[in-house]
């Protein structure tokens, strides 16, 4: 299985209880987006890290410029920053949103035809008509991203790519439909049910 963190290769998973999933449902359905549609659920999601990006410019600097000359003056600069800040978030989501479908687009090939009902639930996955069992199933890749500084990592799943007998499925919650729900899904039951328990500190020390 490969793990990337922010599209870096990484030895291992992080530990479980750094790992950020949302609350488990018992039964997920959705289906695979068309095109338009995936292109927009891509510029929505850049778009929202850009905002995300344009104000943490603006709320940096407008503490720098208080801290340095008090309060006078500080929203007039404040407004300068996110001023100059707008191009480079427009930039910035304009590019991402290109990677991340040029990213997709490349794995299209994994991903069933447009409008492909997929549906998950504690027996196993649902693919149109093939139902695969949770043990017939494989991960090949793991995709997260780093959420947090070194000294309080979270990780959020961003894409699956699981296997079967003749099978190969691309989770990506741009591309499908309630795929965040699917993808939280498939990591309990093919990556956290399967790793080992994390060993106790006792036995670490040797009891």
């Amino acid at each position: 299985m490969i793990v990337t963190i922010n599209t870096r290769v990484v030895a291992d998973l992080p530990r479980e209880r750094d790992m950020w999933l949302e609350a488990e449902t018992a039964s997920v359905m959705g289906r695979v987006h068309t095109q338009m549609t995936a292109q927009r659920a891509a510029n929505k999601d850049a778009s929202l890290r850009a905002i995300a990006v344009f104000f943490a410019f603006g709320l940096g600097g407008a503490f720098l410029l208080y801290a340095a000359g008090g309060a006078g003056g500080a929203l007039a600069a404040a407004g300068l920053v996110f001023l100059l800040a707008a191009p480079f978030a427009a930039y910035f989501s304009a590019s991402l949103a290109q990677q991340r479908w040029r990213n997709a687009q490349r794995e299209a090939a994994d991903l069933p035809p447009p409008g492909t009902a997929i549906s998950a639930d504690g027996s196993g996955l649902t693919v149109g008509a093939r139902q695969f069992s949770w043990s017939a199933l494989d991960v090949a890749r793991v995709d997260l991203q780093r959420i947090g500084s070194d000294n309080g990592n979270n990780y959020v799943l961003m894409r699956m790519v699981l296997t079967g007998v003749d099978f190969k499925l691309l989770i990506d919650p741009l591309r499908i439909e309630n795929g965040r729900a699917l993808l939280n899904k498939a990591y309990r039951h093919l990556v956290r049910a399967r790793r080992p328990p994390a060993a106790s500190l006792l036995s670490k020390l040797g009891f």
